[in-house]
């Protein structure tokens, strides 16, 4: 591996880590969804990809366990999650139930606060 490599991979775990920092994190008692945590991110602008959320099977986030789902179509889940068909398609209920608030925190419209208490279970 060329030092390079390991350069570009080091950016991308620190941006990684500044995403997962500035993501809320969602369990079962806010999504209605077993085994799965969702993390919502916020702050749009400085961030180089479209609105999405992250998802990890369990309830710990481990990056090399977790998965993007762009809210752009297709839907799609991208990584390593271990997510079953089952929770995938209760996952894209959620989001669809949830579209509007998660944009609105996605281009820092609104507060955690404010997301927290509007999410709906599916």
């Amino acid at each position: 591996m060329k030092i390079v490599d390991l350069l570009n991979m080091d950016t991308l775990l620190h941006e990684e880590c500044i995403d997962i920092y500035e993501m809320a994190n969602l369990h079962k008692e806010d999504t209605g969804i077993s085994n799965v945590v969702i993390w919502v991110s916020g702050g749009g602008e400085k961030l180089k990809h479209g609105p999405r959320i992250k998802v990890v099977h369990g309830n710990k986030f481990k990056p090399e366990l977790s998965s993007t789902i762009p809210l752009t179509p297709p839907m799609r889940i991208i990584g390593n999650a271990d997510v079953s068909q089952e929770e995938f398609a209760q996952i894209i209920d959620w989001i669809e139930l949830n579209r509007d608030i998660i944009l609105k925190y996605w281009n820092d419209e609104i507060s955690t606060h404010t997301l927290l208490d509007s999410i709906k279970k599916i």
